[in-house]
């Protein structure tokens, strides 16, 4: 027998010597082909799982700086008076929107569900800047209550 590849086809049980017919070389092709195929399917696995394993943990640090962040908010309060909780939609809103979305097997639309909210400007106090100006108003208010109680006062005698 002839030193060669023991998975290669015989020929009346007989091996053939590497290179000698067109039918080895194609059968090494092939074999190379198959080998290609099966790094490539691999590598898209491993690109695939390495994608899922990266969305993972960059999923669980937003999720932990955001705790974090909700942390400190408690202790100290941001800069703005505006909260990370009220920036994301709690469970109840969400649960609400799917209601919504949702209807009945007899073609009804699902009962109505209130929801209390704050007023438009009572969201805006929650801005900093927004209290600011509300302050600079009011000041003004006092200023010119006091000038005309000052004013009649003075002048009047009132």
């Amino acid at each position: 027998m002839a030193e060669g590849n023991s998975n290669r086809p015989t020929e009346n049980g007989f091996h053939k010597p590497v290179g000698e017919s067109g039918e080895d070389i194609t059968w090494l092709k092939m074999q190379s082909q198959m080998g290609y195929h099966r790094i490539k399917s691999q590598a898209q696995q491993l690109k695939q799982d390495l994608r899922q394993t990266v969305l993972q943990e960059l999923d669980a640090l937003v999720d932990g700086f955001l705790e974090d962040v909700e942390q400190m908010e408690g202790k100290e309060g941001l800069s703005n008076n505006v909260s990370f909780s009220e920036l994301r939609p709690s469970v109840s809103e969400s649960r609400h929107e799917s209601m919504i979305r949702k209807k009945r097997e007899d073609g009804e639309l699902p009962d109505k569900v209130f929801m209390p909210r704050s007023s438009v400007l009572t969201d805006l106090f929650k801005i900093k800047d927004v209290k600011t100006i509300y302050h600079i108003f009011v000041a003004i208010l006092i200023v010119f209550s006091l000038n005309t109680l000052v004013y009649d006062l003075i002048n009047e005698g009132r």
